[in-house]
């Protein structure tokens, strides 16, 4: 590029006098530890929520971000506990109650109907009055932007140390963002005249626990037989044939394991599968195929045809 001035590292927040020594500099792409895994994006909705498995030799923050980087970056420290070292998250420097660990969640996975299970530990320091926080998912939606609060954790102290917190949530259509929603924890009873407190997180989960599928995982060995556009029909999965559903596929996805993921359109309802119950696993019938008649290229344009016959 030509007279194109760009920065890719710089510090910042130092005092004037300071003296800043670097040991070393590592300058890379983030790799797949830094991404949802890609045979199950869904199961887990946070990456690196316990901090013991980052990026640029474990330390660097990605995929956790900051909104005001001149005053705060999420930083990963650790302790010892039990003879064991812990790596956590530290949040200082606060000025506002929404600073705190900030990601963003694969939108696509909050299928209405799905129910996911959150919880993480905390712990503050900083002041002796009880603090109280909540999580908030919040981001952009057909209907306008969301802020939903699906989990309220009681109040804690700093005395307390590390307090853990969980809950269930059930998606409805509040969640169905538009796009990739931001995650973050909120606090009570912050202010100017308060203070803020220093946040530590650790073990911070957004976990599937049960609901819709979003697709269907088949043996691979006949995947040129299934493509975008196609109807599916699944058989019951009970003993009442009415319990037998239908789908579209959207895309066709090939896994590492050989087999293929059928994405539906639409989600259905979880079915038997045979690797997990053998001799109970639904079939899937393709009721819908496209078919070319092309006739001889003689010069005679005579085309094809194609002959239906009742069939009982």
């Amino acid at each position: 590029l030509t007279d194109v001035v760009g920065q890719v590292f710089y510090l910042e927040n130092f005092k004037a006098g300071q003296i800043i020594h670097m040991d070393e500099f590592q300058f890379e792409l983030p790799s797949s530890k830094s991404y949802p895994p890609v045979d199950d994006p869904c199961y887990e909705l946070v990456v690196n929520g316990d901090a013991e498995d980052g990026d640029g030799k474990g330390w660097h923050p990605y995929p956790m971000w900051t909104h005001r980087s001149s005053a705060w970056v999420p930083t990963i420290l650790e302790e010892t506990v039990d003879g064991s070292i812990n790596k956590y998250w530290h949040i200082g420097n606060r000025y506002w109650h929404g600073d705190s660990l900030r990601f963003r969640a694969n939108h696509q996975c909050f299928m209405q109907g799905a129910t996911y299970m959150l919880s993480l530990r905390a712990r503050f320091t900083g002041k002796t009055e009880p603090t109280a926080y909540w999580f908030e998912i919040k981001g952009p939606t057909l209907a306008g932007y969301r802020y939903n609060k699906p989990l309220y954790c009681p109040s804690q102290s700093a005395a307390d140390g590390w307090v853990t917190c969980s809950g269930t949530f059930v998606v409805d259509e509040n969640y169905d963002f538009t796009s990739a929603p931001e995650i973050i924890f909120v606090t009570y009873e912050e202010d100017d005249s308060t203070g803020y407190v220093d946040w530590d997180f650790d073990d911070v989960s957004i976990r599937f626990q049960n609901g819709p599928a979003a697709g269907l995982e088949i043996d691979g060995a006949a995947a040129a037989r299934w493509g975008a556009n196609s109807d599916v029909h699944i058989t019951s999965s009970t003993l009442h044939g009415e319990d037998a559903q239908d789908g579209r596929v959207k895309t066709v996805t090939l896994k590492d394991n050989g087999n293929i993921v059928l994405d539906l359109e639409n989600p259905i309802t979880p079915v038997l599968s045979e690797a997990e119950t053998p001799g109970y696993g639904v079939e899937i019938a393709l009721t819908t195929r496209n078919i070319k008649i092309m006739g001889e290229d003689d010069g005679t344009y005579n085309g094809g045809y194609l002959q239906v016959f009742h069939t009982p």
